[in-house]
């Protein structure tokens, strides 16, 4: 069981960290293609289990909000793993940064539109993970 889900542990960290030949994948993306792979290459329970611990869309992973807006997922919700508090800060349609918001997702119309690679918007987002509410 340990070699199983080292395996898991493994692809995730290949598909989520940038290498020389290539960029990382965001968290959200990389845990849809392993979901993919329960089937034939890894066991269901075990990546279930690594996804109830990590959480479908991590903290401080980078997603696009169903409005247009950037943020960092900033803190989980142990009930609906698709709705966390999102710090966002940027819109992706006007390309432009905007006042912080804490959106609690369980609390807003608004959904996530999808999980962002760390490299796919020329951003500082340090700035942000590091910044108090």
């Amino acid at each position: 069981e340990v070699g199983r889900m080292s395996s898991i542990v493994d692809i995730y960290d290949a598909l989520t960290a940038s290498r020389c030949y290539k960029k990382a994948m965001s968290p959200a993306a990389a845990l849809k293609i392993m979901m993919s792979l329960q089937d034939f290459h890894l066991d269901s329970d075990l990546l279930k289990a690594f996804i109830l611990c990590v959480g479908f869309y991590p903290v401080g992973s980078l997603v696009e909000l169903s409005n247009n807006l950037l943020g960092l997922v900033w803190e989980s919700n142990e009930n609906d793993m698709k709705k966390p508090i999102v710090k966002a800060f940027y819109n992706t349609q006007y390309e432009k940064y905007y006042d912080v918001q804490m959106i609690d997702l369980s609390k807003s119309k608004l959904s996530i539109k999808r999980g962002v690679g760390p490299y796919e918007f020329d951003l500082d987002i340090d700035t942000y993970r590091h910044e108090k509410t």
